[in-house]
């Protein structure tokens, strides 16, 4: 009959004490955030999620592959781009910022603010059509001659 011997010694957290890296993934147990998970090891933002499956590691609310893009940092919630109306699209992209309903360059020809959701078009019908293009901006049927 052959003898077991066993080496090292299992802590209480299910991790071998006497392997410094129980998942392979490169990573000493120690420093691994996930340290039976070999494809994850790291966790920027502390959301319990790795870094290699968090769309957004930094947890500032703009996806990592929009701020790589962009040129800012997307392991840094301080390095971030500006997103007036929080929607997670950051304003150079977005078509709205402030999220109101009317798109910015609109805003700007009816000479209202495109970044303040209070400053809006005169739209007395409420269709998202200004006073000064729609036809029957009261919302009639009766267009305006």
């Amino acid at each position: 009959m052959a003898a077991i011997i066993v080496v090292g010694t299992f802590s209480s957290c299910g991790t071998d004490s006497a392997d410094k890296d129980d998942d392979g993934d490169g990573v000493k147990n120690s420093q691994d955030a996930f340290p039976k998970d070999k494809l994850e090891w790291l966790d920027t933002d502390n959301d319990g999620t790795g870094d290699n499956t968090d769309l957004d590691d930094d947890n500032d609310g703009i996806s990592d592959l929009i701020e790589i893009e962009l040129e800012f940092d997307p392991l840094d919630s301080t390095n971030t781009p500006l997103d007036t109306d929080a929607d997670g699209i950051p304003d150079v992209q977005d078509l709205d910022d402030d999220n109101d309903g009317y798109v910015d360059t609109l805003e700007v020809s009816e000479m209202t603010d495109p970044l303040d959701a209070q400053s809006i078009p005169l739209d007395t019908d409420g269709d998202f059509d200004p006073n000064s293009t729609d036809e029957d901006d009261d919302n009639d049927g009766m267009q305006i001659a």
